[in-house]
């Protein structure tokens, strides 16, 4: 290795804005995403007692974001607000943002041009500055103009002003995605949301009987509340936009994430009807898209064995539920035809299935007191022949499989799970979930079977690969579809009649 002629050498510092911006695509993906910042900041700002107003106007030409009731800024917060990363909110409990940057890097990815007006709440000043080539001039020292008049109240008041628009905006959309991400901030009457005029209500959340309720403090001394129950099956697929089983995570009464399951890593069974809310008032570190808590800190830790600890009970009855259904009509034929298919390429493949061993053949000791293989004609049988692509050890399927394919709803995210087989039998159970997306499509286009054929592949697969493990979970996705890929073929060959 070659050292540096000089260790004292100057290297240049530089920030390619270019990237930053175009960066700004995987950040927010859509417009609403970008439009959320803003919609933080009002909740971060929102004064005590009041209501925060948020007005979003929008047109083919513009896009205006207004809201009132808030701290609002004056000139010095307008000149800090320009000075990017300059926000001092990480530090502050409850906070929803934190680095500085975030309402920026949205007002970049949605349009050219940018006219921002404020006004600090208590103070009688409006300030004004325009910018018709914001997004180009990002980075670059520059003076702008500040407008000043009297402000027609004292409530707190910031206005973002977009022309020249890069994205297309949804009213529609925007109002289901207001309605979900700030739902109980809409409910605790801490905000309100007009786009065009139109107010936005909070997405209705539906839940079978008699809720969980919780409430407890984290060490930091964050307050936690919420609920948890069960989704109601007659929801179907028909969940409100944006709506997911498991449990919604807020901070500050803002959505972060959700299809949460505190410490039950794999969803099976009817956990995938687990359905509740968890509203945290305090810190704890989100990622820096706000798109989810950062797993790896203490306050997740803390917060993860507590809901895991108050989840316990209503978990334990979700998943000793076993209420199922029968497959009718022309599903039940399709599941009977991937059933068929199953258990002949099984026996043909050599394996035991469905609890029943294949007939053995007989064994004929010689004079040599060496055992040879027989069958019922009395021929020898010649050993298997290993695949053409067979690697070091040979492959041996697990000797126990599938007894019954069963229809039980599970929630929308789950395609499938198996279980032990009824005490008396020997094997696993393969239950179908309904709801899935893909159960519904598949069966509209009238290839149920094929989608139980795969799924009895997949899971034939991690059962397989379980017992070669000696029973270790260990096993990577890609060891897991490449094998599942391999026995649906061979399920799909040797299954037909």
């Amino acid at each position: 290795m070659t050292e540096p002629e000089n260790e004292n050498q100057t290297v240049a510092e530089t920030v390619d804005i270019t990237r930053i911006l175009h960066n700004t695509e995987d950040i927010f993906k859509t417009a609403n995403r970008a439009i959320l910042e803003f919609c933080d900041n009002t909740l971060d700002a929102q004064v005590a007692g009041r209501v925060a107003i948020v007005r979003l106007t929008i047109d083919p030409r513009r896009f205006i974001f207004s809201s009132e009731n808030e701290t609002g800024m004056n000139k010095a917060d307008l000149f800090r607000y320009l000075n990017w990363g300059s926000a001092e909110k990480a530090a502050v409990s409850g906070m929803i943002g934190g680095y500085g940057v975030g309402s920026k890097l949205a007002s970049a990815y949605l349009a050219e041009d940018l006219t921002i007006r404020c006004s600090r709440y208590g103070e009688d000043k409006l300030y004004k500055i325009e910018d018709p080539q914001w997004r180009k001039n990002i980075g670059r020292e520059r003076r702008h103009h500040v407008a000043e008049t009297v402000a027609k109240s004292g409530s707190g008041f910031v206005e973002f002003e977009f022309t020249n628009l890069r994205k297309k905006i949804d009213p529609e959309k925007l109002i289901l995605h207001l309605g979900n991400i700030y739902k109980t901030a809409i409910e605790d009457n801490r905000i309100r949301f007009l786009v065009n005029g139109r107010e936005v209500g909070p997405v209705e959340i539906p839940a079978d009987g008699e809720k969980l309720e919780f409430s407890f403090d984290l060490e930091n001394g964050a307050k936690v509340t919420g609920w948890a129950g069960k989704l109601p099956r007659e929801a179907d697929l028909d969940l409100p936009y944006g709506v997911n089983p498991g449990m919604r995570v807020y901070l500050n009464s803002r959505l972060v994430e959700d299809r949460v399951y505190f410490g039950n890593h794999k969803v099976r069974g009817n956990l995938g009807l687990l359905i509740g809310e968890v509203n945290i008032a305090g810190k704890v570190p989100l990622e820096f898209d706000k798109n989810g808590f950062r797993t790896d800190t203490d306050e997740w830790a803390d917060l993860d064995l507590h809901m895991e600890e108050k989840l316990a009970d209503l978990v334990q009855k979700l998943l000793a539920t076993k209420d199922q259904e029968s497959f009718g009509g022309k599903e039940k034929g399709e599941i009977r035809k991937a059933w068929d298919m199953f258990r002949l390429a099984m026996k043909r493949l050599g394996e035991k299935t469905y609890g029943i061993a294949p007939r053995q053949p007989r064994l004929e000791v010689t004079s040599a007191g060496n055992r040879k293989e027989r069958n019922d004609s009395g021929v020898r049988n010649p050993r298997t022949p290993a695949p053409e692509d067979a690697r070091g050890k040979r492959e041996r399927l697990p000797h126990v499989a599938f007894i019954d394919f069963i229809r039980r709803d599970m929630g929308p995210n789950i395609a499938s799970d198996v279980e032990p087989a009824p005490k008396g039998e020997t094997g696993y159970v393969l239950v179908i979930c309904p709801r899935h997306p893909m159960y519904q499509e598949m069966s509209r286009a009238g290839v149920l079977w094929l989608h139980a054929v795969n799924l009895a592949a997949y899971h034939y697969a991690e059962i397989a690969l379980k017992e070669e493990n000696g029973g270790s979970d260990n096993i990577s996705e890609s060891e897991l579809k490449d094998r599942a890929d391999r026995y649906c073929k061979e399920i799909l060959e040797k299954g037909k009649r």
